[in-house]
């Protein structure tokens, strides 16, 4: 008996509770770094440095400022880039030289965008968009409720 009553209470809270959101996976970024944090905290402080000075000579004094520690951040980002491509390619070619670094330099990964699509008057589609359109027009059908029978009702 209690464990029925148990039971009927978890349903009635999981029923007047929403359900719980899942956290979102933050999407990493594998050349990023600690260098790249505080490269990035300098310009955009020097950013707003040279947003805020008033005098002319002031202001053309932190804007070359900005732009200097943004042309070193870029670079850095270039550099960081090519040493984690670098790393990533010798790592998998010596797992599998005909795997992905392969592929990628072949041209040979597939995509999965939409192709088009040929239309029922001949013509081709033109994007994504009118494949998808074309694809459910033809795919599923219209709902016709004057020529419905009664399991359909």
């Amino acid at each position: 008996m209690a464990l029925k009553i148990e039971h009927s209470t978890i349903r009635a809270i999981e029923n007047a509770l929403p359900p719980r959101k899942e956290e979102k996976t933050k999407i990493t970024t594998p050349f990023w770094w600690g260098e790249l944090d505080r490269l990035k905290r300098i310009t955009r402080a020097k950013r707003k440095s040279y947003q805020k000075a008033r005098d002319a000579n002031l202001r053309q004094r932190k804007l070359i400022e900005y732009q200097q520690a943004k042309e070193e951040y870029r670079e850095k980002i270039e550099q960081r880039k090519i040493e984690t491509w670098d790393n990533y390619v010798n790592t998998n070619l010596t797992l599998d030289p005909w795997g992905n670094p392969y592929k990628i330099c072949m041209s040979k990964m597939s995509t999965t965008t939409i192709s088009t699509l040929e239309k029922p008057d001949g013509t081709k589609t033109s994007n994504w968009k009118d494949s998808a359109e074309l694809l459910m027009r033809e795919l599923i059908p219209q709902d016709d409720e004057n020529n419905e029978t009664i399991e359909q009702q």
